[in-house]
């Protein structure tokens, strides 16, 4: 039963080679725009006036050159390639014909360029075309932002956006009131069109939004050479040059690289076979908040030690129990897989009643919330080899 053999791979391969992500992330060549030189960028946040309206061309509805006082406006942005764009459309839409007078939402398409085709004369009328498909599904005005992409950098680039959809909600006295994703909108426009939203507080919370995300960006940069050394060992199967390289690039940023120490750990038992300096790293997981509060991670932990399809000879059993027990914590014992995991280091330990208990309360989870219905078979194959001694 390795319910996790790839979990750690898949996570480390995310979190430290592409660092952090929104949905549909725009895709850039990192090589040639270190060599580009770098365009001066004004910031972005909300409580800020909002940037002007300059787009290559107006696709569908009326043009929209300046924000009217006292009125609404919604500047979305979006690309053909995005699903989660086109399946936000018809909401876009709705709220366009719930507000009518009062709100005017103005969809911006942005990125065209970004799987490595480049603007040209066709991209505008693709875009257009694309547009007359959705038909009623975009029943609001729709703009194409161009290679000029002032919309992109004004907006998007200002305000750290990496993202797609995003949008900006401007207020009626011009300034930008909100900046997310339009699913999480509406509550928030009705707030702003009665009156009732703290810009003031939302201006807050966006500052401290937009300076963890550059820093986290300052990070990225900085990382770069030690991930691709990462990357590199990883791939050759360079295992001594691998821990060397996770342990760097943890010490750049503990916080955001939290998740190296897991590997390094994994990298000691599973492919240098030198246990000792695994089972030596203990504290330092434990008292790794990213790791210590993860009951996913905890588990994977454990459960590479006890497996008994593994290939982890005569493990450290209350090591493995250690994690076992905190992913339990974390999870306020209601991850099934976790707690199968923690019977199976008490078996180990020969406490049998113990483990026949928790296997038995692991299978009542499976029964109560069907997220783990498909679990229960092997929880209930596995709780009748602990009854029967085996």
């Amino acid at each position: 039963m390795k319910r996790f053999a790839n979990l750690l791979a898949a996570s480390l391969s995310v979190a430290v080679l592409a660092g952090p992500a929104l949905a549909q992330d725009k895709m850039k060549d990192d090589a040639k725009k270190d060599q580009a030189p770098k365009e001066e960028i004004k910031s972005l946040i909300v409580g800020d006036m909002a940037p002007k309206l300059e787009v290559e061309k107006f696709i569908k509805g009326e043009a929209v050159t300046g924000y009217e006082k006292g009125k609404v406006y919604v500047v979305e942005f979006w690309a053909t390639w995005c699903g989660p764009c086109i399946k936000a459309f018809p909401h876009l839409s709705e709220l366009q014909a719930k507000h009518k007078g009062k709100v005017t939402f103005v969809g911006v398409n942005i990125w065209e360029d970004s799987r490595g085709s480049k603007y040209s004369e066709e991209t505008a009328k693709e875009v257009a075309e694309f547009v007359e498909k959705q038909g009623d599904k975009m029943s609001y005005t729709v703009a194409y932002d161009g290679a000029a992409k002032k919309m992109d950098k004004a907006f998007m680039r200002a305000a750290g956006k990496s993202g797609i959809p995003a949008a900006f909600i401007v207020n009626g006295e011009g300034k930008v009131a909100w900046i997310g994703h339009p699913a999480r909108m509406d509550s928030v426009l009705d707030d702003v069109l009665a009156g009732k939203w703290d810009i003031k507080k939302a201006a807050d919370e966006s500052k401290a939004e937009k300076e963890s995300a550059d820093k986290a960006r300052q990070a990225m940069e900085k990382a770069r050479p030690t991930i691709e050394r990462v990357r590199e060992a990883r791939e050759n199967e360079k295992w001594e040059d691998l821990v060397k390289a996770l342990g760097e690039l943890k010490a750049i940023d503990p916080e955001r690289f939290a998740q190296a120490d897991v590997e390094r750990f994994m990298v000691y038992i599973n492919e240098l076979k030198q246990a000792d300096k695994a089972y030596a790293m203990k504290d330092e997981l434990l008292a790794n908040k990213a790791i210590a509060s993860n009951g996913m991670l905890c588990n994977q932990i454990a459960w590479t030690l006890v497996d008994p399809e593994g290939d982890v000879k005569n493990p450290n059993v209350e090591f493995a129990l250690a994690f076992a027990a905190k992913g339990c914590e974390v999870t306020e014992n209601k991850n099934p897989a976790i707690i199968d995991t923690l019977a199976r280091c008490h078996w180990l330990k020969g406490d049998k009643a113990k483990a026949i208990e928790l296997q038995e309360k692991a299978i009542k989870l499976c029964e109560s919330d069907e997220d783990f219905s498909e679990m229960k078979s092997d929880l209930e194959a596995t709780l009748k080899t602990y009854k029967d001694g085996k």
